[in-house]
């Protein structure tokens, strides 16, 4: 791997420098001298960021599979399926929701459902991305009395809707509706 494939999968996988250094245990500082071809790459950054992009693809393509099984023998094709994929704000909220990918920023999730969300359109699906909220997610689990699962955030993220984009610069009064 060479600094302009490092720095490119990098990217793909939607890690800041810092992110992708203490991933691999080393510094800003030292992950940007790796990209520049300062210093050579070592093999276990290597692996472990190839290991990252399989980790990220492996999710896009479980997306894929799961509303694949939609499709075909159920009599549903993929123009009719609408796929939603849910967002995590925080590196907390993602850890909580998916203990497995605790220490792993949430940007990185958010590649693999970018990736998935490419996978899906592909085939004509209609894909929509909800932000996880979690006092939101909170109380709608306490007024229907479920427990905090992968089904319930489904079924949470399939009726969430994102805030209405604000408009114009608060602080400057700038109104840009018009």
């Amino acid at each position: 791997m060479n600094p302009t494939e490092l720095n490119t999968l990098r990217r793909s996988l939607w890690l800041t420098r810092e992110q992708a250094g203490a991933l691999n245990g080393m510094t800003e500082r030292s992950w940007r001298y790796l990209e520049n071809g300062t210093r050579p790459i070592p093999a276990d950054v290597q692996a472990r960021m190839r290991q990252l992009d399989a980790a990220a693809n492996a999710m896009a393509d479980a997306a894929w599979y799961e509303y694949g099984n939609l499709t075909g023998a159920n009599g549903i094709e993929w123009n009719q399926v609408e796929a939603v994929l849910l967002r995590y704000a925080s590196d907390a909220d993602l850890a909580a929701a998916h203990p497995d990918m605790a220490g792993l920023p949430a940007d990185f999730h958010a590649a693999a459902i970018d990736r998935a969300r490419i996978l899906l359109e592909a085939e004509d699906a209609r894909v929509r991305i909800a932000m996880f909220d979690a006092a939101a997610f909170r109380a709608w689990l306490a007024a229907r009395a479920m427990d905090d699962n992968p089904a319930s955030r489904a079924a949470w993220a399939a009726g969430a809707t994102d805030p209405a984009p604000r408009v114009g610069n608060k602080a400057s009064g700038e109104d840009l509706s018009t």
